[in-house]
Parts: C-alpha cells; sequence; structure tokens
C-alpha cells in the first residue's frame, strides 16, 4: 500500500515539474517577444498629438536676424604700446562679462548652417567668431566659452599656426574634440584682390586643406582676411566648397544677407553688448 502512495506522489511530482517549466518557458518567450516589439516600434500613445507637437518642434522662417560677433583678441593690453591691438582687444575680464550677459539674456550659440535652414528656436542665436587664430583664444575664450557653455567659430590663418602667439595645432584640435568650430583664414593672410589667380587658389585651397586634414572634418566656413576680398574671390570660393564667408562689414545678419558677405559686429573692450543686442 505505501509503495502504492509513493509511486502516486512520485507522478505527479513530475507531473508539476513538467507543467511547472512549460509554463515558465511560455512566460519567458511572451515577454521577449513583447520587448522586442516597444524596441523595435515606436509607442505611439496619440499619433495626432505627435504629428502637432513635430510641427510646433520645427518651424520654417521666413524672417531672421543673427548677430554674428568678431573677436580677435582676449587679453589685457596697454593703448600706448600697441594702438591697433588695444583696438582689436578685449580683456578676459570684460569678455567673461560679456559672455555672462548673453547666457542671462535669452542668447545660445548656433553656427553658419543655421542660415541654410533658419528655425524658430526657444532662445535667440548668436554666433561668435575669432580671427587669426591667436593663442589666447585657447589660453582664456575657450576657458570662458566652457564656462557658459556656448562655442564660437574660430578662422585660422594656417601656416602660422604654432608660431609665438598663436595657437599650435594640438590645442585646435582640443578645441575641435570640444565642439569648437573652425574656418580658414587663408595661408598667410594677403589681400585677397591683389594676388594672382594662382595664388588665390592656392591661399583659399590648401588652407582649407590643411584644417581638414589636420582636425579630419569638413570646413566649409571661411573669413577673408582684413575683410578684403571681390566677386573673384567669392566665384573661387564657391568653386572649391565653401559654403560661406563673414566680412569686416557692420551689421546684423538676416534673411537678406548674401551667404558670402555676412556682416558682422566688431566688439572692442568698452562695447556695450547691451546696447547693440537689447532690441533682438
Amino acid at each position: 500500500m505505501k509503495n502504492r502512495i509513493s509511486k502516486f506522489i512520485f507522478k505527479y511530482r513530475v507531473l508539476f515539474i513538467i507543467i511547472f517549466f512549460l509554463l515558465t518557458g511560455f512566460l519567458v518567450r511572451n515577454y521577449y517577444i513583447e520587448k522586442n516589439k516597444v524596441n523595435n516600434q515606436p509607442v505611439i500613445v496619440n499619433p495626432e498629438e505627435q504629428v502637432k507637437g513635430r510641427k510646433e518642434e520645427i518651424v520654417k522662417l521666413e524672417k531672421y536676424q543673427v548677430p554674428v560677433l568678431m573677436y580677435h583678441y582676449v587679453r589685457t593690453t596697454d593703448e600706448p604700446e600697441d594702438s591697433v591691438g588695444y583696438k582689436l582687444s578685449v580683456s578676459p575680464d570684460k569678455f567673461d562679462e560679456q559672455m555672462k550677459w548673453l547666457t542671462d539674456n535669452g542668447f545660445k550659440t548656433v553656427d553658419f548652417s543655421y542660415f541654410e535652414e533658419p528655425v524658430k528656436l526657444d532662445y535667440k542665436p548668436i554666433i561668435i567668431t575669432f580671427d587669426d587664430g591667436y593663442r589666447d583664444a585657447y589660453t582664456d575664450a575657450y576657458r570662458i566659452l566652457r564656462k557658459y557653455n556656448l562655442t564660437a567659430t574660430f578662422y585660422i590663418i594656417t601656416d602660422v599656426v604654432g608660431y609665438p602667439y598663436y595657437m599650435t595645432w594640438d590645442m585646435i584640435k582640443e578645441m575641435s574634440n570640444s565642439k569648437m568650430k573652425f574656418g580658414s583664414h587663408s595661408l598667410s593672410h594677403p589681400d585677397l584682390r591683389n594676388v594672382s589667380d594662382a595664388d588665390l587658389d592656392s591661399q583659399l585651397r590648401y588652407s582649407k586643406d590643411k584644417l581638414e586634414k589636420e582636425l579630419n572634418i569638413k570646413i566649409d566656413n571661411f573669413c577673408y582676411p582684413s575683410g578684403k576680398y571681390d566677386e573673384k574671390t567669392i566665384s573661387k570660393l564657391k568653386e572649391l566648397g565653401y559654403r560661406n564667408a563673414v566680412t569686416t562689414k557692420t551689421g546684423i545678419a538676416n534673411e537678406t544677407s548674401n551667404i558670402y558677405e555676412i556682416p558682422r559686429l566688431r566688439i572692442q573692450n568698452n562695447t556695450n553688448i547691451g546696447s547693440i543686442l537689447s532690441g533682438l
């Protein structure tokens, strides 16, 4: 009698174990099926709301204004020593003050691709530029830009990289890896109106090639040396694949601006940045 009961209990235990494993396998299988569905397909709670939200997020603008600020040095200097350099210099403290004003007043930096597809933003777009590639762009400007989560475009004269007072390639690469932008300022900073056709090609082509090789990025921004250029210069820029260029002409870029003649606002140490931007 005991043997029959033991056999009966053993059979039901085996049956229970089999049912348990079958049920567990079924539940695990369903879990992974549902997981894959979630991972492979977007979960749409309300398609109409999703489409509505997408339209609100991307609104192309027919009219816009984007100030482009022009800097050279971020350093402290005395006017009697270097009158030209003094006019091109903003002290680190003043630059910090200016960047703080921008962030406190709703400005955030964009790059020049914004002009190709201007859209409505929840902040005021602005572009910050530095000409020539001086070393204080790395030692002072870069530090302050990062402090305020801003970016800038730095125009490099490629033949003088690594010279005293100019940035090195290692500095430029570090900044590029930190989302700073770069453009060409020619090989040697000549007046492009007065060079031969062959030299014009070299100045624009090989400065671009050098930057692209060193930074492993596409370079399509240009800054005219001393703001000097002509129609031949613009034609060569287009031929070589540049997509925009900045001038030293004063103004705020808008929908009517020529993308190869973008105006800028020259910023000096005594510039009241609030007064020139407060209306935007």
